[in-house]
């Protein structure tokens, strides 16, 4: 006969495991079902950071022959 500890601990491990599981398979359901208004939202954001900070380097003029 086992210990109850023993089964005590499998079923916390157990439960842990399958609340992991729902959890990410919910996060990946949100994800997937990400309606307009929120893809606006991020293209929006994603703009205006676009137009706030400059970019990291200057522009490669010696490709386009400007001198």
């Amino acid at each position: 006969m086992r210990r109850p500890l023993a089964v005590l601990g499998w079923a916390e491990r157990a439960a842990a495991l399958l609340n992991t599981v729902l959890l990410l398979a919910l996060g990946v359901s949100i994800s997937t079902h990400a309606g307009p208004l929120r893809r606006d939202e991020v293209s929006t954001l994603q703009l205006k950071l676009r137009m706030v900070s400059p970019p990291p380097w200057p522009p490669c003029t010696a490709l386009s022959g400007a001198r």
